[in-house]
């Protein structure tokens, strides 16, 4: 959902609507009063609108973070789970028998997952794992940057 809060912000909102579209992009523009209908704590003048694109699978990161610390120190007194900030993975390490991830090599340590490993770092997924996995990996995450 992106909102025009102007009626010139809205007329770029239009024509942005009017691309995606032709492009077979299923994008919406909503005048104020359907906004309203869909979003009742969003605020705009009469002349604003957005447009919403029902199928981008966009969320609020803020949201999504702090649910899942939330979720996620439940398993901390088990030894499960541990918070790093400002310690960036380096490397992959594998498994010299099969070659499976078994861990991750930060600046500061080694963390080791008997199950698995998640790689959380967000639009930089995708090229922190090309940069651990090398230039033949097949593997592509459909994760990129946005504006």
């Amino acid at each position: 959902l992106l909102v025009g809060r102007t009626s010139k912000e809205l007329a770029t909102l239009e024509e942005k609507t009017k691309v995606l579209s032709q492009a077979g992009i299923n994008a919406e523009c909503l005048s104020a009063s359907s906004l309203h209908a869909l979003e009742p704590a969003l605020c705009v003048r009469n002349d604003g609108g957005a447009m919403f694109l029902p199928e981008d699978r966009q969320i609020d990161v803020f949201q999504a973070v702090s649910l899942i610390e939330k979720i996620n120190r439940s398993y901390s007194p088990k030894g499960r789970y541990m918070e790093l900030y400002n310690d960036p993975a380096m490397s992959l390490i594998r498994s010299e028998v099969t070659g499976r991830v078994e861990g991750v090599q930060t600046s500061k340590n080694i963390l080791y997952g008997r199950k698995a490993t998640v790689v959380a770092s967000g639009a930089w997924t995708r090229s922190l794992l090309h940069s651990f996995l090398g230039p033949n990996s097949t593997l592509d995450i459909p994760v990129k940057p946005r504006k």
